[in-house]
């Protein structure tokens, strides 16, 4: 008779399939999540704890219900949004930090083009660049790798909030194919490719842990009739919880894969800082001239040396960016697991955009920041700006008094309407850099 009662007081918990349906219709506002599938779950409000509350409080009897959430925050449903909302804001602020370098890349560039000729003859019939050219040649191949790690940094937080809100629907291509996918990576896997070294990275394909299944055979194991479990998983998967999971199963895998790019850039790295430079190389070259006088060879050896030092300026501009992304994932995994405080917030700023953040000075985009993150303001960042500043004006100075160099008249045909075209190109660029030249500078 106790078991029999028993087991009618445990039926009474839960609400029939056809009462669970009504309910749903009458207690939860927006479209029925018995009616959810791939196509349109761009239609239910998601993204929040709260809106989980909110159907499962609705729905079920409150003793139900309070187990329901109780489980569910014990599967890092909480965690799991927490840490979806940070990289939000780390991925917003990213694009930022991107766009920082894509400006100063952009005029290290000009730079380079203007100077590309100023080469040193030595003896044995080959040239190499002169230092002026030299340091700006560096300081935009860096930047280029800086980029190149930043788009990477910020592709990643893209894909990571981008992650379908369906389970059924198939995750992005480059966040299986990590971390062979990135951009950075291609560069330093072809270097290792050309220099012959063997690769002993161990590939991980899958995590050993997911969140996300973790849950989802924890709750199929409950002792609930099939429709409550239904429902649940409706909610998880409605609202963005289940989403949200998988994010922290992809942030894992992420983090994974940027350490095994960290390791492999830092090898190829090694590899390159034992060969000489080209300055070593026309040293040599030229106190050999007289044993070795075969002018083509000169050159390309020249040429080699030349082309490891871009690679290695490459590795040494992209290595910083994608390890202080890798240590700030990690850091925002921290901050959701312990459900410290807010690390990044961030803004766009709104009006008639011409950009994507608009251009209005009055509602710029806002971000917040922890302290230490360096974004656009790390060491190589700053050497960056040195570079173009010190170089600018004296590119201005060569344009006021002799005009544009021969090697770019020769490829825009040398006409003057073409040579006012580039000169008005590239104050406009040093404009919008916020870049003054010695005449603007005040005594």
């Amino acid at each position: 008779a106790a078991a029999a009662a028993a087991a009618a007081a445990a039926a009474a918990a839960y609400p029939t399939a056809d009462e669970l349906t009504n309910l749903v219709c009458k207690r939860i506002p927006g479209p029925n999540l018995f009616d959810a599938t791939p196509e349109n779950l761009v239609s239910y409000c998601c993204g929040s704890w709260t809106l989980v509350q909110r159907d499962i409080e609705n729905v079920l009897t409150p003793a139900l219900a309070e187990n329901v959430l109780a489980l569910l925050s014990s599967l890092g449903v909480q965690i799991a949004f927490r840490l979806r909302e940070e990289l939000v804001n780390y991925k917003k602020l990213l694009l930022h930090v991107h766009q920082q370098g894509l400006t100063v890349e952009l005029l290290l560039r000009q730079l380079s083009s203007f100077f590309h000729d100023e080469r040193v003859r030595c003896a044995g019939g080959f040239s190499r660049p002169s230092e002026r050219r030299g340091k700006i040649t560096d300081a935009a191949m860096q930047c280029k790798g800086r980029c190149d790690a930043t788009y990477d940094a910020r592709l990643i937080g893209k894909l990571l909030c981008n992650v379908p809100r369906h389970p059924k629907t198939r995750r992005a291509s480059e966040l299986q194919e990590l971390p062979r996918s990135l951009r950075s990576w291609r560069s330093a896997a072809a270097l290792l490719e050309s220099l012959e070294v063997t690769d002993d990275i161990v590939y991980r394909e899958t995590q050993t842990a997911s969140w996300h299944a973790t849950a989802t055979s924890t709750l199929a194991s409950q002792p609930w009739p099939d429709h409550i479990r239904e429902f649940v998983r409706l909610v998880l998967i409605c609202r963005g919880a289940d989403k949200a999971l998988r994010i922290h199963d992809e942030l894992l895998s992420v983090m994974f894969n940027l350490e095994l790019w960290i390791s492999r850039a830092e090898k190829a790295l090694d590899h390159l800082s034992a060969q000489p430079s080209p300055e070593q190389v026309a040293q040599q070259l030229e106190e050999t001239s007289e044993q070795a006088p075969d002018g083509e060879e000169c050159r390309g050896t020249m040429a080699s040396a030349i082309q490891c030092r871009r690679h290695f300026n490459l590795l040494v501009g992209s290595i910083p960016p994608l390890r202080e992304a890798w240590f700030w994932l990690r850091k925002i995994e921290e901050a959701a697991a312990l459900g410290a405080t807010r690390l990044f917030l961030a803004g766009d700023g709104r009006g008639t955009p011409i950009v994507r953040y608009g251009t209005r000075p009055e509602a710029p985009p806002v971000f917040c920041v922890p302290y230490g993150f360096q974004g656009g303001s790390a060491p190589e960042d700053q050497r960056f700006w040195q570079v173009v500043q010190e170089y600018t004006p004296q590119m201005h100075d060569i344009l006021a008094n002799s005009g544009w160099p021969a090697s770019i008249c020769d490829r825009t045909g040398g006409s003057s309407q073409q040579q006012r075209r580039l000169q008005q190109q590239m104050e406009q660029n040093r404009k919008q850099a916020g870049i003054r030249t010695l005449a603007h500078v005040p005594a």
